[in-house]
């Protein structure tokens, strides 16, 4: 049996090589996800799909590896929509795990798009309702063996994203710009990432065609008066290639999401010993304990915040710590996991491969 995947040419699952074994790699995935480098971004999950399917017997490659005229049995897509294959390949059986945000990515979450596939893995709670969806967490670098940071504290708070706006209606980019701007001039608030030190960078989320000439013409002219974003330099601290480290030597991380959804920001922050300042998911609660984070919804201004992260008390903190340590080694952690949704994915392949299997010896 042979599955085929397909993924974005500038994902890092397109990087995956498949003629290695998955057992050496095993360990260097998981330091990535120890690491979490956006430069060198974790291909935890597909290792422990290569795994599972090395010991299955099964074969696996990408699109781009196949020979000329070899069959296949199972296309197996992260997060894209339009390939050729999809069209010439209509009695193949199809799966599409959705990996990224729809404030993000919004052409994947297209009906349209997804005529095209025999199940799709999501981690949209709105699209279960329909028979070919299947739940799972989408948090593809969180591991099940995990490591925390426990350094002594020293510094207050800090954030970490990108400078990339998205005038998406889903993200949550101005909320993060707007806590740069209230904590601009307290030399104890730090801000991690790329683009900083660029020049005005081109929003994306524009799906008319017409809006996206215009702004890159509107950005282009406003370039070429303008050197650098100097504004929040004096907060700035670059890149980090280890942010996970870097949280270790803050009290507190602003974990503030692409949409509203669950991501990887809390858990990272979980594991530097740091108490994340989460905004999100609205029934956050549900998911994850409240004793283990503080929920920025609750304070009705960032001046409010800010007084109680600078007078928390000591055992009011340990208590945070405590809670967290409790929560990362629950069975409802394990939900979370790249393990879990494995175990998710490889099921599905292989009940659509025993199917495929009877067919052929009818």
């Amino acid at each position: 049996m042979l599955i085929v995947l397909i993924s974005p040419s500038t994902d890092c699952l397109k990087n995956y090589n498949f003629k290695k074994n998955p057992k050496k790699e095993f360990i260097k995935e998981l330091k990535k996800c120890h690491e979490f480098d956006m430069a060198n971004h974790p291909n935890y999950i597909l290792n422990q799909i290569h795994k599972w399917c090395k010991i299955k017997k099964i074969e696996i490659k990408h699109y781009d590896d196949l020979k000329k005229n070899e069959k296949f049995d199972l296309i197996l897509s992260f997060d894209v929509v339009d390939h050729k294959i999809f069209l010439n390949c209509e009695n193949i059986k199809k799966f599409l795990v959705l990996q990224e945000y729809k404030a993000i990515k919004p052409y994947i979450y297209k009906f349209e798009n997804h005529k095209k596939f025999n199940k799709i893995f999501t981690f949209d709670d709105k699209l279960l309702n329909y028979d070919k969806y299947v739940k799972y967490s989408g948090l593809q670098v969180i591991p099940k063996k995990y490591k925390i940071y426990s350094n002594n504290k020293k510094k207050f708070a800090c954030i970490s994203f990108a400078n990339k706006p998205n005038i998406n209606k889903l993200s949550y980019f101005e909320l993060r710009k707007k806590i740069l701007d209230f904590f601009l001039d307290d030399p104890s608030f730090h801000l991690y990432g790329s683009g900083w030190d660029k020049k005005s960078i081109i929003p994306f989320g524009f799906n008319n065609i017409f809006n996206k000439i215009f702004i890159k013409l509107f950005y282009f002219i406003k370039n070429s008066f303008y050197n650098k974003n100097k504004k929040y330099f004096k907060i700035w601290k670059g890149y980090s290639n280890n942010i996970i480290k870097t949280y270790s030597n803050y009290k507190f991380v602003f974990c503030i999401e692409n949409s509203p959804v669950l991501s990887s920001r809390i858990f990272h922050t979980f594991y530097s010993g740091a108490i994340p300042i989460y905004y999100g998911l609205t029934d956050i609660n549900k998911k994850i304990p409240k004793n283990c984070f503080v929920n920025l919804r609750e304070f009705s201004d960032l001046g409010l915040l800010k007084h109680y992260l600078k007078n928390i008390k000591n055992k009011e903190y340990k208590n945070f710590i405590i809670n967290i340590r409790k929560f990362l080694k629950s069975k409802k952690y394990f939900q979370y996991t790249a393990d879990n949704d494995v175990a998710i994915i490889t099921q599905e392949i292989n009940k659509e491969l025993c199917l495929i299997k009877e067919s052929k010896n009818l």
